[in-house]
């Protein structure tokens, strides 16, 4: 009986010792992919003091106008409004620079996006702002908001829209443009819908070396992708966000066709299109959105609700093409989009 034991208290040790080195095993595994991946980060830490953050979004608050805001703070609203503010909502500000420095994250914001991630409803919902609000800079005066990031960079950039949307964001992701094409490329293409008009705007330049035959649902190329997202011609600015949005989606789309095996090198190739303020570990969260059905909504400010006036001869800005409009309502209109619209 004593042997028994004792050859049983061997068993299990040797058991005990083979589940330690598989758990090693797998931790230097994970460890080498994030070592990997780390690599390719551009990581440029910003200072959360200076972000004019919103701290009542995640504790309780609707978003009030810049007036009720004390240190960047909302009024409280009802329960219901102050139920959903305390959903676990992360939201990322979304730069597109244009540059043609390959190397270069400088530049006007051409882009400019607030990417609202709700994990527990598995909701992603992307706002676009239109690149020509006409907009107040605490201490620099007033400008267009591609002309924040491009004279003051993203962390005043922030600051904007924290203050004027009553946002609480704390990180951005800054994507360079130039390299748009070459991310489509990695992933073999992007699935979308475009019109004649936009097939004409694409075939004529783009650069692609491959012409589109037809409209309608159509596989695109970096080069294509990438001047799909620019066409500004035909139509209107709100067109050209929606396009915009239409890339990332189908980046994500074509991303999730992929086998997961091929994500930490498709990830760190990205990171080297990308900089940032997010670490390493705050990225890697998000992978498991990738096996998720999200739901994907988008909005765009100025809309419908703002009543804004779109044009060249504002007063006192004549020559300017801008977008006017009360801010007040766009974040309380984003508000609803974000927390109540879920």
């Amino acid at each position: 009986m004593k042997e028994r034991r004792r050859s049983g208290g061997r068993v299990w040790l040797r058991v005990l010792a083979a589940v330690v080195l598989l758990l090693a095993a797998a931790a230097a595994v994970v460890l080498g992919i994030g070592i990997y991946i780390l690599r390719g980060i551009d990581r440029v830490p910003i200072n959360e003091e200076n972000l004019y953050i919103n701290e009542k979004l995640s504790g309780g608050g609707t978003a009030g106008t810049e007036s009720d805001a004390s240190g960047g703070g909302a009024v409280a609203g009802t329960p219901a409004q102050e139920q959903a503010a305390r959903r676990a909502v992360v939201n990322i500000a979304v730069f597109g620079v244009d540059t043609r420095d390959v190397q270069s994250f400088s530049g006007g914001a051409d882009t400019v996006m607030i990417a609202s991630i709700d994990r527990e409803a598995g909701r992603v919902c992307l706002t676009s702002i239109l690149r020509d609000s006409w907009i107040d800079v605490a201490g620099y005066g007033s400008m267009k908001l591609t002309d924040v990031y491009r004279r003051y960079g993203p962390e005043i950039m922030i600051q904007t829209l924290n203050r004027k949307f009553q946002m609480n964001i704390a990180d951005y992701v800054s994507v360079n443009m130039y390299h748009l094409a070459d991310a489509v490329d990695l992933i073999g293409g992007i699935e979308l819908e475009i019109t004649q008009a936009e097939m004409e705007q694409i075939n004529r330049y783009s650069g692609s070396q491959e012409l589109l035959t037809a409209a309608g649902d159509v596989r695109l190329n970096g080069a294509q992708a990438a001047m799909y997202a620019r066409i500004r011609q035909i139509d209107s600015d709100q067109e050209r966000v929606r396009r915009q949005r239409n890339v990332l989606v189908g980046i994500y789309s074509r991303v999730r066709e992929l086998p997961a095996v091929r994500y930490p090198s498709i990830l760190r190739t990205l990171l080297e299109m990308t900089e940032t303020s997010m670490t390493y570990s705050e990225i890697v969260s998000y992978l498991p959105l990738l096996s998720r059905d999200l739901r994907l909504d988008s909005l765009t400010i100025p809309g419908a609700v703002e009543n804004a006036y779109g044009g060249q001869n504002y007063p006192g800005l004549e020559g300017k093409w801008v977008w006017v409009y009360d801010y007040d309502t766009a974040a309380q209109n984003l508000y609803r989009f974000i927390y109540e619209d879920a």
